[in-house]
């Protein structure tokens, strides 16, 4: 897991994920975004991402990461937690999403 931690893969895919679910442009297929948010999820649940969150993405909010992750759920992610199967497998992603988003307004609080 160093390599994906020092390449910083996890938020590319989210990058690459939120430039390509743009209906306007055209979107990716159903299965493949199903596919990706199914790897992150994945990657999500490894003790090696638990144990070294701060690399994979920015906790602060600075950087756009947790507005990154938040802008995957709300446009790309959304028609795929209609489906109770598609929902079980990309749920540790979502968590993880609204885990970063909660400790995102918990530090401007306290700005």
């Amino acid at each position: 897991m160093p390599i994906v931690r020092e390449r910083g893969i996890f938020m590319l895919l989210i990058r690459v994920l939120n430039q390509f679910c743009n209906p306007i442009e055209g979107s990716i297929l159903k299965l493949h975004r199903l596919k990706a948010a199914d790897t992150l999820s994945l990657l999500v649940e490894t003790e090696d991402f638990n144990t070294h969150r701060s690399s994979y993405y920015n906790q602060s909010g600075l950087g756009g990461d947790i507005d990154a992750m938040v802008e995957l759920k709300e446009c790309c992610l959304k028609d795929l937690l209609t489906d109770m199967d598609s929902r079980k497998m990309i749920r540790p992603l979502v968590d993880c999403i609204d885990r970063a988003k909660r400790q995102m307004k918990s530090l401007a609080l306290k700005k």
